[in-house]
């Protein structure tokens, strides 16, 4: 299989916590559209062909676009890339952006699965985030969208905020079970640099929560979905029976996908290619029809780092037979060496041929991660 991923640059508003490529300079979204619209059309050969399993249009808030822009990328995919007709079409939406008529619009585009960035259920927090929904938006949208026609909803939401203690997180928790999604995403805060709350961190107007506060709250969100059906497919994923992200999952099985837009980033097996994150350069050089995007080739190592990398954040973990039949024997014999640690006897399952993370695995799947690559 293969993907496409569209990066959707702009924004109402910046998140306070965000360091993802977007903009709130909305005044150009016409001539981006134009441009991205172009390059589906310079780069239709970089897969090969082969037939789109999966579309995701993230960025940024893609639920910010027109049913007409959406409309005009739509058209472009169908025109350069085979896409096939049971593909997963998924979109990031805002709460706010949820409305009926725009549900049923963009089911008609094709549309059939959608992520809601509803992150907290707290109006305080999602002020001092500075998200432009409200918890009464998060909490009724996903039945506006059920209603509409897509039962396929993934919610995103963040634990480890500072001054919000496990209380809050089980609250958190207890509002999302309620929702009854087939898929949740959760992702510890982290305070990335050159976001506002990196500037409150250095002025010490905002303080991080101990490790210790953040793997209970966690331990908590793992054993409780768990419990609850869901199954902890990757480390910061879970979803009921046959729910996941088909397109994220692909990422993790090392299939092929190109990324459209500013700052997006494609894979085709040989090599990995990067666009300008700049959407002014971006628009600018593909109106001249220059490089627009950057480009290295994998060698035998890279590929066997990230084969780790990817492999280990889902439940699927590793299977040396198929990393000996991918990268050969040395690479093999490499990873067996260096799995087989003393230090990693807690956090490792082995299944026959199979090494995965377990829980508390996941939780420091960094650092050992960084212990099995190749390329230090």
């Amino acid at each position: 299989m293969a993907g496409v991923y569209i990066h959707i640059p702009f924004c109402y508003k910046r998140c306070n916590y965000c360091d993802f490529h977007s903009s709130t300079a909305t005044g150009i979204i016409s001539n981006m559209i134009d441009s991205m619209v172009i390059e589906m059309d310079l780069r239709q050969n970089y897969l090969n062909d082969r037939e789109i399993k999966t579309v995701y249009f993230g960025g940024g808030t893609p639920s910010l676009l027109s049913k007409y822009e959406l409309s005009k990328l739509i058209d472009a995919l169908h025109k350069n890339f085979r896409i096939a007709p049971t593909a997963e079409i998924t979109m990031e939406m805002n709460p706010d952006d949820v409305k009926e008529n725009y549900i049923k619009d963009i089911i008609n585009l094709g549309f059939n699965r959608l992520s809601l960035g509803i992150q907290s259920f707290d109006d305080s927090v999602l002020k001092y985030m500075n998200r432009r929904h409200n918890s009464i938006a998060s909490i009724h949208s996903c039945d506006i969208i059920r209603n509409a026609g897509i039962s396929n909803i993934s919610i995103d939401l963040i634990y480890g905020i500072p001054e919000k203690d496990f209380d809050y997180w089980k609250g958190t928790m207890d509002f999302a079970l309620k929702l009854k999604v087939p898929h949740i995403s959760a992702y510890c805060l982290s305070i990335e640099e050159g976001t506002r709350f990196d500037g409150w961190k250095k002025e010490g107007k905002l303080f991080e929560i101990e490790d210790e506060e953040m793997y209970l709250q966690y331990d908590y969100m793992c054993k409780l979905l768990q419990s609850s059906e869901y199954k902890h497919y990757e480390v910061s994923n879970f979803s009921i029976e046959g729910k996941h992200s088909q397109h994220n999952s692909a990422y993790w099985s090392n299939e092929e996908y190109i990324g459209i837009g500013p700052s997006a980033h494609s894979y085709n097996s040989i090599g990995r290619q990067w666009n300008v994150a700049s959407n002014v350069k971006y628009i600018d050089l593909i109106n001249k029809r220059q490089a627009f995007f950057e480009e290295e080739t994998l060698l035998a190592g890279n590929k066997y780092d990230e084969y780790i990398m990817t492999r280990l954040r889902t439940s699927k973990g590793i299977d040396i037979l198929e990393l000996e039949k991918y990268m050969g024997l040395q690479y093999r014999q490499y990873f067996e060496k260096k799995i087989n640690n003393p230090n990693f006897e807690s956090y490792i399952e082995r299944f026959g041929s199979i090494y995965r993370l377990n829980e508390t695995g996941f939780w420091f799947m960094d650092g050992i991660i960084n212990h099995l690559t190749y390329i230090k």
